[in-house]
C-alpha cells in the first residue's frame, strides 16, 4: 500500500507543534500559511496565518504509521483521507 496524503485535525492553535512532532518521526508534511497585514496597537504588522486553521496535511503508510501519528502532540484523532494530486497541484 503507498503512502497517501491525509487531513489531520489538529488540537487549537497546535499545527505547528504537531508538524514538528510528525517531522521528527520522518513524516512528511505540509502547513500551508499566508500572509495578512494587520493594525497592532496603531502599526501595521505583518502576520502569518494557517490557510486551514486546526489543519494540517501528512503523507505516511497508514498501516505503520497510524498509531504513531494519532498519538503525536498535538493531535485530534480525525483523519480524512484525500487525494494525493490535490497536494501536488498546491505545492
Amino acid at each position: 500500500m503507498p503512502s497517501l496524503w491525509y487531513c489531520i485535525y489538529t488540537k487549537p492553535n497546535k499545527a505547528d507543534y504537531a508538524g514538528i512532532s510528525l517531522n521528527g518521526m520522518g513524516i512528511e508534511v505540509y502547513n500551508p500559511k499566508y500572509r495578512k497585514k494587520s493594525r497592532i496597537n496603531g502599526r501595521v504588522k505583518v502576520i502569518e496565518r494557517q490557510l486551514f486553521p486546526n489543519y494540517i496535511f501528512a503523507r505516511f503508510f497508514l498501516d505503520t504509521h497510524y498509531r504513531n501519528v494519532k498519538y503525536a502532540r498535538g493531535m485530534y484523532t480525525a483523519r480524512v483521507e484525500i487525494a494525493g494530486e490535490f497536494l501536488r497541484r498546491a505545492t
